[in-house]
């Protein structure tokens, strides 16, 4: 995953493990229609990666942006959580805007 991220991500990207399966990327100056497809284009490779197609591993995820979803770093995090989640029960293998 760490290197699917390092690919597709620009220069002043930021990805960052945040737990045991969770990753928080920081996407500079990117809106939520750009977070979202940086988001499905990692689903898509994931996709294509070993262990993830052999044994049906899937991506949900939830997007989270300045300052349409919150103004602190904190609630950014919570927001993004809370629509990661939303993703996850909703069916997984997908990904959520909070916007």
């Amino acid at each position: 995953m760490a290197a699917v991220l390092t690919d597709i991500s620009r220069e002043e990207d930021m990805p960052c493990r945040y737990g045991g399966e969770e990753f928080i990327v920081v996407l500079p100056e990117t809106g939520s229609e750009g977070a979202i497809r940086y988001a499905e284009r990692l689903r898509d490779r994931m996709r294509e990666e070993e262990p993830f197609q052999s044994k049906k591993i899937t991506v949900s995820g939830g997007i989270s942006t300045f300052p349409h979803s919150a103004t602190e770093p904190a609630r950014l995090l919570e927001s993004a959580d809370a629509a990661m989640y939303k993703a996850k029960f909703s069916g997984k293998d997908r990904i959520i805007s909070a916007d």
